[in-house]
């Protein structure tokens, strides 16, 4: 297993500041933890509860990066990077608990380097058009409800 520790200051700053920037800070409290190795950039997750009790906060998250990935990058792509995975993080007011949904689009390296900019264009065609199909299931569905009411 990969050793994890704090996050060093500049990256745990960029990330709490995009946390900011989107209002989260409002309504949970952010943990920015790194690793020397993941097969992911950045990961964004829900604290569990056991978490939760040991770290003292409740409605909290967790954003783990790769360091030693994260320091070779841009500031302007690690801001873009930790835009992407904290917009998969919201905060439902009425049930009062946070959402951390996955990404609707997942894009191969090498699917884009062949494919380019066709190809994520058709992916978020296909979410838009899963998206409609979803909201169309949901009208008739409230319609057949609607006729069986008169």
């Amino acid at each position: 297993m990969a050793k994890i520790f704090e996050a060093n200051d500049e990256n745990k700053e960029l990330i709490l500041n995009v946390a900011k920037d989107a209002m989260l800070d409002s309504y949970m409290t952010i943990k920015v933890l790194a690793t020397d190795k993941q097969k992911q950039v950045i990961k964004v997750k829900k604290s569990s509860p056991i978490e939760e009790t040991l770290g003292k906060c409740t409605d909290s998250i967790v954003v783990i990066i790769c360091q030693p990935v994260f320091d070779e990058l841009s500031d302007e792509q690690r801001e873009l990077i930790a835009k992407d995975a904290l917009s998969c993080v919201s905060y439902d007011l009425d049930k009062s608990k946070i959402i951390v949904t996955q990404p609707e689009i997942a894009c191969t390296i090498g699917g884009r380097q062949q494919l380019g900019n066709n190809l994520l264009d058709a992916l978020e065609t296909a979410v838009l058009v899963a998206q409609q199909i979803e909201e169309r299931k949901k009208q008739e569905k409230e319609a057949k409800k609607n006729a069986k009411r008169n």
